[in-house]
């Protein structure tokens, strides 16, 4: 019997979308490929700093390392984020970020979720032979609400974010516009339930505008400290409606999990998303973002490229194929 391949994911501490995402590969992996692959999830520091020099077949990592690991075979680089903007942040662990072009050399393969940080970043050329288009990946049976059932009285709508970063976080206002634009048109009840993650500054700041916005009777805003992953999925099945709007990030999980959901999902028309996601729920501005819900002209999105499988095959195929 051939010797499993021992597979090692390294994940941010903080538990975002990274993370979990990490956390369900290395799950699926073992369960699909148990046979012949061991994979094993980290991420902590200590954890970040043995594998430099541990002995591993492959080793895929969100965070950058400070040289190639010694012991490894295959090191894939993962990068999520836009590095030139994230790495700004004062968090002394965000500056690792300032090691992701020295990654980029050293990587047997460099995992984007699609081309739009391949062209932002100007590496699609020099690193073509290195690049992996792998996306973001939902298990459409666990977020598969097929008893949804909606509203038309009621627009409850749904959004989750950060505020980690201002640049990302600030961008909730063109939301709180969409929302009162929709009531102004309507005069329907509207429910607005904000999940968040970060009770900084930034936050405190973007909240302090928010505050000065005079919403009427009939408009609720419910806001929601960050929730683990049950809650979050029981928010998606409560909600008709999911809104997105930023600047900032490159794939948002959230996102797929809003699609998979079975709701009606509309987002802004960052560069990003034009990648990844179709026309017709991209909305160019917050009066485009009002009339498509009015319309109730949200068309549905075909998730199968976003399966969990796919992916799952994709990384197989990556870790036991030989080096060039």
């Amino acid at each position: 019997m051939n010797k499993k391949l021992k597979i090692a994911f390294m994940a941010p501490e903080t538990k975002g979308g990274p993370y979990y995402i990490y956390k369900e590969i290395v799950e699926g992996l073992n369960k699909k490929y148990w046979n012949q692959v061991e994979a094993l999830f980290f991420n902590s520091k200590k954890d970040w700093l043995k594998l430099h020099f541990t002995k591993f077949d492959a080793i895929f990592s969100v965070i950058p390392f400070l040289f190639k690991p010694l012991r490894t075979k295959k090191f894939v680089f993962n990068l999520h984020w836009n590095y030139k903007i994230e790495r700004k942040k004062k968090w002394l662990w965000v500056k690792l970020l300032y090691l992701v072009p020295w990654n980029f050399k050293f990587s047997d393969k460099i995992w984007l979720v699609s081309k739009f940080l391949a062209n932002k970043l100007w590496i699609k050329d020099k690193y073509k032979d290195k690049i992996i288009i792998i996306p973001n990946f939902i298990d459409t049976k666990e977020y598969g609400f097929w008893d949804k059932k909606y509203n038309n009285n009621i627009y409850k709508i749904l959004t989750i974010t950060s505020f980690k970063f201002y640049d990302k976080g600030r961008w909730i206002i063109n939301l709180w516009n969409v929302i009162k634009k929709l009531w102004e048109k309507t005069n329907k009840k509207v429910i607005w339930t904000i999940v968040w993650n970060d009770n900084s500054r930034n936050f405190q700041r973007i909240k302090k505008e928010f505050d000065k916005i005079t919403f009427p009777d009939n408009v609720k805003i419910i806001w929601k400290w960050w929730l683990d992953k049950e809650n979050i999925k029981q928010e998606l099945k409560n909600n008709d409606y999911f809104l997105y709007w930023t600047y900032l990030d490159n794939f948002p999980w959230v996102i797929l999990e809003a699609i998979a959901s079975k709701m009606k999902v509309l987002v802004n028309d960052f560069e990003s998303f034009k990648y990844l996601l179709p026309e017709n729920i991209i909305c160019k501005n917050e009066n485009e973002m009002v009339e498509k819900i009015l319309k109730n002209s949200i068309k549905k999105v075909d998730i199968w490229k976003f399966k969990k499988e796919n992916t799952l095959k994709k990384i197989y195929n990556l870790i036991t194929q030989k080096r060039a």
